[in-house]
């Protein structure tokens, strides 16, 4: 984005990645459209979006709520603020039934026990599974997104039997 952007991050958070420039750039996204972040962090691939596609309205949702008042600052700095809004909220628990055009998903890669924990609880709940299930991130995207709908996600390349499993038959065109 040639240095269009500012993210101010936690010092022992999850920091924004190429994996952020790369979901919001595949998330087919168009003018007048609406789009939910899930699991946000502080903001940076919905707000690559926002610098790509004119016009748009963004959601963000976040479990650690440090993050979401980052992200809100962010939006603040980038002038970003009138276009999107945070929510500190559990993916699991957030219902805004069919509202969405796009949904967009970096979820946490790892399930819980299956990797090395990082010592720092903001970036360990970012990294891996703890509560919450790769098909509980599915779920949430598919009752929020308006039918005809598209969920945008970046993973682990082994991991795409298990997410298609679990799309199902309530995903076409995967």
């Amino acid at each position: 984005l040639d240095k269009k952007l500012y993210l101010a991050h936690l010092p022992n958070g999850f920091k924004t990645s190429m994996d952020s420039v790369l979901l919001a750039s595949a998330c087919p996204a168009k003018a007048n459209e609406k789009i939910l972040d899930m699991g946000c962090g502080v903001g940076g691939s919905g707000f690559c979006v926002l610098k790509r596609v004119n016009h748009i309205q963004l959601i963000g949702v976040e479990i650690q709520k440090e993050q979401v008042l980052l992200a809100k600052q962010n939006a603040f700095k980038n002038k970003l603020d009138e276009q999107s809004d945070f929510i500190h909220c559990d993916i699991r628990d957030y219902k805004n039934e069919k509202y969405f055009d796009h949904a967009i998903m970096n979820p946490p890669y790892l399930e819980e026990g299956k990797h090395l924990r990082s010592p720092y609880e903001e970036k360990a709940k970012a990294m891996g599974h703890e509560e919450s299930t790769l098909e509980d991130w599915v779920q949430s995207a598919h009752f929020n997104l308006k039918s005809k709908g598209s969920l945008t996600t970046i993973h682990r390349a082994d991991q795409i039997d298990e997410i298609i499993r679990i799309m199902g038959k309530r995903f076409g065109a995967i």
